[in-house]
């Protein structure tokens, strides 16, 4: 796995953290990432309420990162790989959370 990657999993690991509060799930949440809210531009001054938005605007964050850590000589397969490691790190956010 790439250094940068490994360095940016740990920050959104700082930047979101799942809590279980008993029967609920709260998730700590940075607000350095409310610029990638999916509801930024609505009546919540900026920032994502729900657990959905915060997971929605971790996930965006990692994978603009990502984006910005390839130059364009990679391959696609090193596109690929950086593709995968976000949607592994949103897997394992949304394994946290309770089955509904």
């Amino acid at each position: 796995m790439f250094k940068g990657v490994c360095e940016e999993i740990n920050k959104i690991g700082k930047y979101i953290v799942v809590k279980q509060e008993g029967s609920e799930v709260n998730i700590e949440f940075d607000n350095k990432l409310n610029d990638y809210c999916p509801n930024k531009n609505k009546e919540r001054n900026g920032k994502c309420e729900t657990n959905d938005e915060k997971i929605s605007a971790g996930f965006m964050w990692l994978s603009a990162t990502f984006e910005s850590l390839y130059d364009d000589e990679c391959s696609q397969n090193g596109k690929d790989q950086y593709a995968g490691y976000a949607i592994l790190w949103l897997s394992y956010i949304l394994n946290q959370m309770p089955k509904e």
